[in-house]
């Protein structure tokens, strides 16, 4: 399975539904490299509930190399996205510096 999934990491334009792509290019990134990078990323990053979320998904997937991946690859997105600010809280960070 591993191997399915750095295969279509590779090919990963096409590999990836095209919402998915589209959601990758609307970020700023080019869908092949952000796949990689994005394995890459959840293998050192993530939480160990991001692991279970995974295996839960690919229990239940037709195609878990393809599910990894767009799992990977969406967690790796949520990342990528700016945080939203809350009031005081840029105040409060500085104050501690």
């Amino acid at each position: 399975m591993l191997g399915d999934l750095l295969a279509r990491a590779q090919g990963a334009a096409a590999a990836l539904s095209p919402a998915l792509a589209k959601d990758i290019e609307a970020a700023g990134g080019q869908p092949e490299a952000f796949a990689r990078l994005a394995v890459a990323r959840f293998e050192r990053h993530a939480a160990p509930e991001d692991w279970v979320n995974l295996m839960s998904r690919l229990s239940d997937a037709a195609d878990p190399a393809q599910a990894c991946l767009e799992f990977m690859v969406r967690w790796s997105l949520r990342r990528a996205q700016p945080a939203p600010v809350q009031e005081g809280s840029h105040d409060e960070h500085h104050a501690h510096e």
